[in-house]
């Protein structure tokens, strides 16, 4: 298995800082937000390497779960009422579970469901 990607996981923190500086402090400058971009990708990628990678699969989701909570609030402070983005990448990282135990199924329905969710409530 090659070494984890540190430097790719420094890219998606760097365009992610540029994203947010965008939104919270240039709200005219679509810029930012377009390099922003290539962040969710490359933190949905980590993700998925990670839960490849760790010892305890279950934990790992249960961190992302709990950074959801936890940056809930802040997030809805300076960003309003959406959802943050731990919760679709915890989705993925259960999928990526689901997959992992051979239960397909089970991952494309929860997949369905959640984005049934999703475009309800205009998070996706």
């Amino acid at each position: 298995m090659p070494k984890y990607d540190h430097g790719m996981k420094a890219i998606a923190l760097a365009t992610m800082i540029i994203d947010h500086y965008g939104m919270i402090f240039e709200h005219t400058d679509d810029a930012y937000r377009i390099v922003g971009r290539v962040a969710f990708p490359l933190f949905a990628y980590l993700v998925a390497e990670g839960v490849h990678r760790t010892q305890d699969a279950h934990q790992y989701l249960s961190r992302l779960f709990v950074l959801f909570v936890v940056s809930q609030t802040p997030y809805s402070l300076f960003v309003g009422y959406t959802l943050n983005v731990f919760l679709p990448l915890a989705v993925g990282a259960l999928s990526v579970i689901l997959l992992s135990q051979g239960r397909k199924a089970t991952a494309v329905a929860f997949l369905v469901a959640y984005e049934g969710f999703a475009i309800r409530h205009e998070i996706s």
